[in-house]
């Protein structure tokens, strides 16, 4: 006879693990050089961010 038992702990570190999995990467540190270009552009030189965009 086999005994099933749930362990809570266990059970939110399969969800976090999962969930971790399922959602699309953050794309910040591939993108940190125009980042920064934009934060030149906006704060230095007082573009408007639509402006850096075109």
């Amino acid at each position: 006879m086999s005994y099933k038992c749930y362990f809570g702990l266990t059970g939110q570190t399969i969800y976090k693990k999962n969930r971790k999995a399922c959602r699309k990467p953050f794309k910040l540190k591939q993108t940190q050089a125009f980042v920064e270009y934009l934060e030149h552009e906006i704060l230095k030189n007082k573009l408007s961010p639509n402006c850096c965009w075109e």
